[in-house]
Parts: C-alpha cells; structure tokens; sequence
C-alpha cells in the first residue's frame, strides 16, 4: 500500500476517535441561590469521584464539562459554613441544566475526639442525621491525624455522631443538638474503648429469631447514650455491640408493625472482655390505637400511659398523643389499663379510661379530658424547699387516684398540677433521704386556680437505701444496697426494721422477720455496699422493676417512721 494512503487511513481514523469522544461528552449547568432566590457565589460544584469541579460564578451560575453520556453521577454542592451542603443524582446526557439549586442556612460544627487505651480515632469520620434519623450529605469529614474535625450542617435539630476507624474498639462520640443556631466548637471529647457485646433476640414462645430490633445503650451510672455503629439485629435475630465497661441498660425496640414488646433490660454489667448473653426473649404485643379528646377537639402531645392487671406500669415508648390527640402503642394481649396526662399547658386533667380487653389490632375506647384549674405551690421541709417531693391526688368520695400532669416539685420545691373542679386529698410525700415526713391535706376544695403549699412536719429519723442503678440479679441472687440511717432524736430510739420486696401490684414478700434494732441519739450512720440476699420470684414478676424496701417500724404504735426503696430486676 501507499505510504500516503496508509497516513489518511491513520488521520480518519484518530478524527472518527475524537469526534466520538466529543459526541460522548456532556456538560451540566445550574444556578445555586437561597431560599428567597438570592444567587450564592462561591460554592463548590463536584462530580464525585472525578476530578470535575468547579465554583459558582458572583450571579450563583456554574458549569461542569468532560462528563461521560448515560451514566449516573451524583452531583456535590461543598459547602464550608453558612450553607448546609447538598448533593443529588444526574445522568448526563448532551448538555443538562438541573436549573434553580436552593441551599439551607447552615452552620459550622467543630471539635476535637481523642481515644482512650492506647487507640486513635483518626482516619474516622463524622456523620449528621436530621430528626427523623435521615444521614446528612457532610464532605470532608474525616478525622484528622490529631483528631480534629470540620463539617457543616442545616440549622436546627442535628445528631452529630464521631465514627472511629474501621475495626477500631473505640466507641462512636455523639452530640445531640436540638437547635443549631450558629457555628459550635465542641469541647475535646474522649470516644471510650469497647468491648463486644453479643445476644440472639427471638420471640419468648416459639424461639423464632426477629430481626430488625433497634437496640439502644444507655450507661447506667451516667445516663449517657452509647453509641453503637451498627445497632440492628440482622435477619437470624443476632447483633454485636461495643460497650463500655459498666452498668448498662439496653432498649430493644422492634420495628415498625413488629408484633413484640418493646423491651428494657435494667443493669447489666459489661466486663473487659466479652460480653455474651445469649438469647434474649422478648414478649409477643398486639398494636392498640386510640385516642384522646378534649373540649375543643384531639389533645396533642399528652403521655399515654398503659399498666397490667396487676398494676405494672409497661414499658411504651413514642406513646405522645399526635397533633389531633391520636396514639399507638404496643401490649400484651390481656387487660390493660390507659391514662393520659395532658400537657400542663393545655390546662386539661389527666384521663383514665380503667381496664380495657386488648385481644387484636382494634382501637380501643377514646380516652376523654376536661378543662380544669392550676394548682401550684411550694412544698417545705424542716430543711427548706423539698425537690423532687411527690404530690398524690385522690377523690374524697370514691378514693380514686387521679391521673394529674406535674405532681413532682422542682428543685425550688415549686409544683404545678392542673385538677377538676371537686374536693380532694392531696398527699404530699418528700423525696428519699428527706427529714420531712408525708403530710395529708383533706378536703381541699377546687374551683378555681388556687395556691395550695405543704409545709411537712419533721420525721423522727430518716433512711435512705441506694444502689449500683437498677441492678439485673438471678434467682436467689444478693442485692449489694447501702444502707443510710438517720436518728433525729437526742435520746436513742428503739425500732423494728424490716426488709421486704414490693412488686408493682403493692404486694410485699418478706426477706427477713421484722428485729429490733435501737438506733443511737442523733447519729447518722452508712453501712455497704451490703450484700442482701434476693428471696425467688414468681415468674411472672421477672425482668420488671421491683422494689428492694427497708422500713422502720415505732414498736409501741407499729407506726412506719420511715422506709426507703431501691429498683432491682430479677433475670
């Protein structure tokens, strides 16, 4: 062939090889601007995973070039502050305009996270979720090599979660911000070291494994919230968590339209190794809907409460009445009982609508309230203000508890409770550990908004009965209590105690006989931890709350002169 032949050949064919790839390239152009359509400069426009970027022009206008026809590519508006960033997909084809992009105001979130035994969190990440645990689009997030860490998020509610390394033991940091105004500089914060955690959940009948349980830890001993990287059962019912070395509490939550009970799991104690607990068996629920109806229509925002035949408060998480008063919750088939405390606020009284057949997933009677008058109040002691004193309001003429919203004072001693026009008794009983003694006010007559204080007579001693949180124990196990004891009097004081389990029906099961004991003339005295053993359980008062109480009794009147409780859970 001709030398000059076979150079044409080779000149057509590279111009059919780049007029193919011009025919293979796309562009994408747009606006950015804010919500009132005010153009933003500046901002960073990316291709992920390529190197096309570029910024928005003064007028907010951008324009990226070199991408390839009829492939998904996820479009990335960087932001550093200010403006909360935000991507989308796009599949380029020939020349695409996403027209008006709008950003939300956002706001700079800094920090620190160091690790503890010996481990680094740098090399993690930060991750956002908005309220409805949705993750947020938040670029460079990594931790950096001496763990600080910048991103930006939309105002308002923002979790903000430190995620360590992959395979790291350290523990996920976590921040709950229920209104972000404006730029935050977290304190240095240490992301615990972690040990696994390990339970299969299946259903207490047939042993079936349920997947999809939410599982949430909680640090008994400080109330803080565990974060976990991966908190679901998979589908053979099992989960693998990292937990501190503590007293913990777990929150096993099933999904939505899952026929189990959401269930609690009251101290259990992580070792520095691992931590295997086997099955875990929860409770098979029937879904109840109901309602609740004021004067002027569904009362928003109230507390559904339910409890067992024999009293039992359950356990009913997300069981606020929605905005037109509608509620749903999970029970045991059975008898249930349902109350509702409205808001304080919304000036209505508590309802209670008594035993209920829960039998299927069909609503239940509505539960109604009626506008009634605030009471408040101060309630003192021989030391000053009583915190934390409880206010119980009963129907002079029938004896019936009413459900009544704010019945615990502040830390002022203050109270605020809202009641139906009538005549009741108010007993107002302090908070443990406290020299006031329980006072009764009869006939209180309600007609109108009123003030009603308690001032609450001196005990003759004070006892106080504490624990490690709410321990988990085994049948026949022992308690460790300790044990605070306090007599008020200048001579001694000749007493019985007792020492009783209290189940939520009221009924008392006795650990010792009640013994005398003389207590010395103004002489407090701390005694544990004690070990005290645990009486066996019946059945079905197991994995519930029950009370370990210490009382002492006045020999001559047999009169209680004082007692005191701690919650623990037989397993």
């Amino acid at each position: 062939m001709h030398p000059q032949s076979v150079c044409m050949k080779s000149i057509s064919l590279l111009a059919l090889l780049v007029s193919s790839a011009v025919a293979q390239s796309s562009s994408v152009t747009g606006r950015v601007q804010s919500a009132s359509g005010a153009p933003i400069a500046g901002i960073t426009v990316h291709i992920a995973t390529t190197t096309i970027s570029t910024t928005t022009s003064a007028t907010g206008t951008f324009t990226l070039t070199g991408l390839g026809n009829n492939r998904n590519a996820d479009l990335e508006f960087v932001t550093y502050g200010t403006w909360a960033p935000t991507t989308f997909r796009i599949r380029p084809n020939g020349a695409l305009n996403v027209g008006n992009v709008t950003l939300a105001p956002g706001a700079l979130i800094t920090g620190t996270v160091v690790g503890s035994g010996g481990f680094s969190p740098a090399g993690g990440n930060l991750n956002a979720y908005d309220v409805v645990g949705t993750k947020l689009f938040t670029p460079n997030d990594a931790i950096s090599a001496t763990g600080t860490f910048a991103i930006t998020v939309p105002l308002g509610y923002n979790i903000i979660r430190a995620v360590p390394p992959v395979g790291s033991p350290l523990i996920p940091a976590e921040w709950k911000q229920t209104n972000v105004t404006g730029p935050i500089n977290f304190p240095t914060t240490t992301m615990l070291r972690g040990y696994p955690m390990t339970m299969t959940v299946v259903d207490d009948v047939s042993g079936v494994p349920i997947n999809g349980i939410t599982i949430q830890v909680t640090d008994a001993l400080t109330g803080a919230l565990i974060s976990q990287a991966n908190d679901v059962t998979n589908a053979f019912g099992a989960a693998s968590l990292l937990v501190p070395f503590s007293v913990l509490d777990l929150f096993l939550d099933p999904s939505t339209g899952d026929a189990h009970m959401p269930t609690m799991m009251y101290g259990l104690i992580s070792t520095p190794g691992p931590n295997a607990l086997g099955q875990v068996r929860i409770k098979r629920a029937v879904t109840v809907s109901g309602s609740l109806v004021g004067p002027a229509g569904g009362v928003a925002n109230a507390d559904i409460d339910a409890y067992t035949a024999d009293g039992y408060k359950m356990f009913t998480p997300k069981d606020n009445t929605s905005a037109v008063g509608l509620f749903s919750v999970r029970v045991p088939a059975g008898s249930t009982r349902f109350t509702a405390q409205p808001p304080l606020a919304s000036g209505l009284c508590g309802a209670d609508i008594g035993y209920v057949n829960v039998a299927a997933l069909t609503p239940i009677p509505g539960l109604t309230t009626q506008a009634g008058h605030l009471i408040t109040g101060t309630v003192t002691g021989p030391n000053g203000p009583e915190a934390n004193a409880n206010l119980n309001v009963y129907d002079m003429v029938t004896g019936a508890l009413q459900i009544v919203t704010g019945d615990h004072t502040d830390a002022a001693g203050n109270y605020s409770l809202v009641l139906p026009a009538g005549l009741w008794s108010i007993v107002c009983s302090s908070a443990p550990g406290s020299q006031g003694k329980t006072y009764a006010c009869d006939n209180v007559l309600v007609a109108g908004p009123m003030v009603q204080n308690f001032v609450l007579p001196a005990k003759t001693m004070v006892t106080r009965v504490t624990s490690v949180a709410t321990l988990t124990v085994s049948q026949g196990g022992y308690l460790p209590i300790n044990l605070f004891v306090h007599n008020l009097q200048p001579t001694s004081l000749p007493t019985l105690i007792e020492v009783v389990i209290q189940f939520p029906s009221g009924f008392e099961q006795q650990v010792f006989p009640q013994f005398p004991i003389d207590l010395f003339p103004q002489f407090p005295l701390l005694l544990g931890p004690i070990f005290m053993p645990v009486p066996p359980v019946p059945t079905t008062e197991l994995d519930r709350p029950i009370r370990y109480l210490v009382r002492f009794i006045d020999p001559a009147t047999m009169t209680i002169l004082d007692e005191s409780f701690t919650n623990f859970v037989v397993h």
